[in-house]
């Protein structure tokens, strides 16, 4: 059981620098992914948010994977964090050919998958709920045709919580 076997790993949440951490995760990346095009809007003061970074870093893998594999991959995929007063917003997304409503729907039920025989349908229901232990949420949306784009809320270091969204353009 999904829930089971995740239940017992809790999140160690601290104060720590999200742009660094990111910017650690996308050098990773781009030497395992050589094909993909990556697009990065980091700032270059560190933001400072509440999370677990084994956690944040499996649910990060786990999107970016996704991402990658949505564009075959190669593609172009966009990174950004932007900060807000009392958030912060990572968001993710790629150039892919975006979600049909039914998979948008579904995307996040454990073992529902795309991929048929080669997906277990684990990996964003994964992502989610390491997201959600840290009091953040994780969202997928399509983007307008041609445009890499997302928008998402995350609150900032005096709370906690994070917010990863992936998406894709139609």
């Amino acid at each position: 059981d999904l829930q089971k076997a995740l239940g017992s790993f809790r999140p160690q949440v601290k104060r720590q620098d999200l742009v660094g951490f990111v910017r650690a995760s996308l050098d990773e990346l781009t030497s395992i992914f050589p094909r993909v095009k990556l697009e990065s809007d980091l700032p270059s003061a560190p933001i400072e948010v509440h999370f677990d970074a084994e956690h944040l870093g499996r649910a990060l893998s786990i999107v970016l994977q996704n991402s990658v594999e949505a564009m075959g991959g190669s593609g172009t995929l966009r990174v950004s964090i932007a900060a807000t007063e009392g958030s912060a917003q990572l968001k993710i997304a790629d150039s892919g050919p975006g979600f049909t409503s039914e998979v948008l729907g579904r995307l996040f039920e454990p073992l529902f998958t795309t991929k048929g025989a080669k997906g277990t349908g684990l990996g964003l229901s994964i992502a989610r709920k390491l997201i959600r232990e840290q009091g953040g949420r994780i969202e997928a949306c399509n983007a307008p045709e041609g445009e890499l784009a997302s928008r998402s809320p995350c609150r900032a270091a005096d709370q906690s919580g994070l917010l990863i969204v992936g998406t894709g353009r139609q």
